[in-house]
């Protein structure tokens, strides 16, 4: 199994901004936002993990 590499602010910053995309986006559907913004939350908690 490959070592996951630590997860920084620059990378939570970058996954917020690309929400931000999507929201915007009227091509994405509500579900697909969700289903990213469940991304975004899991790289939170495992950003306070390895803090």
């Amino acid at each position: 199994m490959t070592e996951k590499k630590p997860i920084t602010k620059e990378m939570i910053q970058q996954e917020i901004l690309r929400l931000g995309q999507l929201l915007n986006n009227p091509a994405i559907s509500e579900q697909q936002y969700l289903k990213e913004k469940e991304k975004l939350n899991q790289l939170l908690a495992d950003f306070q993990k390895q803090a």
